[in-house]
């Protein structure tokens, strides 16, 4: 479900996709990398670049640590997405997006 949430956020570019995100769920203490992951998403997609970095950090330590190393690098992978969206603004991700009226 969490990663369903962070691919729809980052398709529409909405956090408000997040809001459902409950890090409270016993699923989430053997994946404690992801929580953050997702918090920076959001944050990152409202234009707080702090709080989208402190959660990056927070991640990077938990992912970090994980002892399979594909989940070290995929995890690192989405996480330079996220610094790349930080960078660019949050207006950015979908700019390069044609645009169609509606009929």
């Amino acid at each position: 479900d969490a990663e369903w949430l962070f691919s729809k956020a980052w398709s529409v570019g909405n956090p408000a996709v997040l809001d459902a995100f409950d890090a409270k769920k016993p699923a989430f203490w053997y994946a404690p990398h992801m929580a953050p992951r997702l918090r920076a998403l959001a944050a990152a997609l409202r234009g707080d670049r702090d709080a989208a970095h402190k959660q990056l950090a927070l991640s990077r330590r938990y992912a970090e640590g994980a002892i399979d190393p594909s989940l070290r690098a995929e995890e690192a992978r989405l996480r330079g997405e996220i610094e790349a969206l930080i960078d660019a603004g949050p207006g950015s991700l979908h700019k390069d997006r044609e645009t169609v009226a509606p009929a």
